[in-house]
């Protein structure tokens, strides 16, 4: 059977789900979001803060860090047993603001001053320990961040945030089979953490280490908890596929076995469910789209000698897709060169034809020049079998190019 390649046009997949703590010291979401209002009503020192915090959201630190220090100032003025609980929570998080800010610009001896502060007054207040942490690696010492997340899991054992941001840490540094244990620590407390970032990031680290079973059933673990995003759906039907087509990798060109060739089956089914609900969520994304198609080809593929009613079901699935990706990208080959690809399983050689030159026209590829030696051979046009054979002759996705060269060859020469 012919070795197709998947075609690498999938867009690289990035998840939107923001990693809470790590490297990066993001700016806390607002705790006294709705309460603040510039207003005649309102206290100055509210007014000061909400003005710091977004001076802050939009990186203005320097211009921050003074208004944070002035509404802590008018809060000072307040005698301690008259402050209101507003004036306490501003208090509090206008000293974690300050100690934020100067971290963000490498500023530590004064970020480590603020932050001490609020970790001296507010021991069991974990994200002091985070947000120190988070500096911390921000400004390059990784080891001393690891200690305020190990301290902000003792003051709030029952946030899960601590464990994450931990393994991100370690992540950071290489230690993956650490880093593990401290995602699945964090998701033995959080299932749900952060809409599902927990199984996205324990996933993307079992990529890292190779482990791809695991790998994969994080990604389940990410339906789950995210059954209406697209793009969970997607990275899980792409670690189908990929499963998929390992299934017998090693076999050294034989023939599948019955259990490969059916375990195979089996993975690409799951892909084609998950490709077909990331599609039906986002039916514009042509990511979704093509994985879809390709992941339709993979299967058709392998009903070739054994089932042609499903060969040509599935091939004939990815035409309407592909016409669709193909008026609204007319300007790419890939949609020619796949919809060349399945008129040909669908055994309409003229139209993988026109497909396939309009693929060459666009752009020089080895995946169009397979199609066209393809369907020449099947037509028995030996010199234009040979033309295009020649052009993949050395690429290593198409190892059976060189024997059909041999055979082109001797019917060339009229030896059979």
């Amino acid at each position: 059977m012919k070795k197709i390649k998947l075609i690498s046009v999938i867009l690289a997949v990035i998840l939107v789900l923001p990693v809470f703590y790590g490297c990066a010291a993001p700016q806390e979401e607002d705790p006294l979001a709705g309460q603040i209002q510039e207003t005649q009503a309102t206290p100055e020192f509210l007014i000061q803060y909400n003005k710091a915090f977004n001076l802050a959201s939009n990186k203005q630190y320097r211009s921050s860090i003074k208004l944070y220090k002035k509404a802590i100032d008018l809060i000072e003025r307040i005698d301690e047993g008259k402050r209101s609980d507003k004036a306490k929570m501003t208090y509090r998080n206008s000293i974690l603001g300050i100690g934020r800010a100067y971290g963000n610009i490498g500023d530590l001896e004064n970020a480590e001053k603020y932050f001490n502060k609020y970790i001296k007054d507010y021991p069991n207040q974990h994200k002091g320990y985070l947000q120190y942490g988070s500096i911390l690696e921000k400004n390059g010492k990784p080891e001393k961040a690891k200690e305020l997340y190990e301290r902000a899991m003792e003051a709030n054992p029952e946030s899960a945030v601590g464990e994450f941001a931990l393994a991100n840490n370690l992540r950071s540094k290489g230690k993956l089979e650490e880093a593990v244990k401290y995602y699945e620590k964090g998701l033995d407390k959080d299932p749900e953490f952060q809409n599902g970032n927990g199984w996205f990031q324990l996933a993307k680290t079992y990529e890292q280490l190779g482990e791809t079973d695991k790998k994969m059933k994080a990604y389940e673990k990410l339906v789950e908890v995210r059954p209406e995003d697209a793009q969970a759906h997607y990275l899980l039907a792409d670690t189908y596929l990929s499963q998929g087509m390992d299934v017998g990798s090693k076999s050294g060109g034989k023939d599948l076995s019955a259990e490969d060739r059916n375990k195979r089956i089996d993975l690409y089914k799951k892909a084609i469910k998950h490709d077909e609900k990331a599609y039906e969520l986002e039916p514009k994304s042509n990511q979704y789209k093509i994985h879809l198609v390709n992941t339709y080809i993979k299967l058709s593929e392998m009903y070739t000698d054994t089932n042609t009613e499903l060969h040509d079901e599935y091939a004939q699935k990815t035409i309407p897709i592909l016409e669709q990706y193909i008026k609204e990208n007319p300007e790419k080959q890939v949609g020619y060169s796949l919809i060349a690809d399945s008129y040909f399983k669908l055994d309409q050689y003229q139209k993988s034809i026109d497909n396939a030159e309009k693929s060459l026209e666009i752009e020089d590829n080895a995946y169009a020049h397979s199609i066209l030696a393809d369907v020449y051979y099947k037509l028995k046009n030996w010199p234009l079998a040979k033309k295009h054979y020649l052009q993949i002759l050395d690429n290593p996705n198409y190892p059976y190019a060189k024997g059909r060269l041999e055979i082109v060859e001797k019917r060339l020469r009229g030896e059979y």
